[in-house]
């Protein structure tokens, strides 16, 4: 008798759990997806300009045809002066910019919508040019470089889980 509310309560609870885990499902609308697709499918290798927050993502995509300046091991792998170089690299605003992109040496640069260069990629200079935007990530790549072709979203991106 005193097992029966235990009992109801687990099958409450595995109830309410088959109805929740149902209606999971992964968002991937801030990661950049189609951009890391395109450099995948149009880019045989190279190093990647990218910030703390799409590094991992990027990294797990790209991997091991491409290196990434910075990901979320960062703390475990990567001296604090890293973060700061690659800040630096990212933002044609900040102080030392210029030196910190010569420093990092990027084939290719991932910018967001959410960073202030994202609509002043000329800012970068000459030496790189719009190889693909989506409205919400771009990719520069350097202007002497002659692999692959200027283009759109891919038209089909490999399942998330196949590397």
């Amino acid at each position: 008798t005193g097992l029966a509310p235990a009992a109801a309560a687990v099958a409450l609870g595995m109830m309410a759990w088959g109805v929740r885990s149902a209606s999971f499902h992964l968002n991937y609308s801030d990661y950049p997806l189609a951009a890391l697709e395109w450099l995948r499918e149009n880019r045989s290798g190279g190093r990647l300009l990218v910030d703390y927050n799409a590094g991992s993502f990027a990294l797990w995509r790209l991997y091991p045809r491409f290196q990434v300046s910075l990901d979320g091991r960062y703390e475990e792998l990567y001296p604090e002066e890293t973060l700061s170089v690659v800040n630096a690299a990212l933002d044609p605003d900040r102080e030392g910019h210029a030196e910190a992109l010569e420093l990092v040496q990027p084939d290719y640069i991932l910018l967001g919508r959410n960073m202030r260069a994202f609509g002043r990629p000329g800012s970068f200079g000459d030496r790189w040019r719009l190889l693909y935007h989506d409205g919400t990530y771009l990719l520069l790549g350097e202007q002497g470089n002659p692999m692959g072709v200027t283009g759109l979203a891919p038209e089909r991106i490999a399942p998330i889980w196949q590397p």
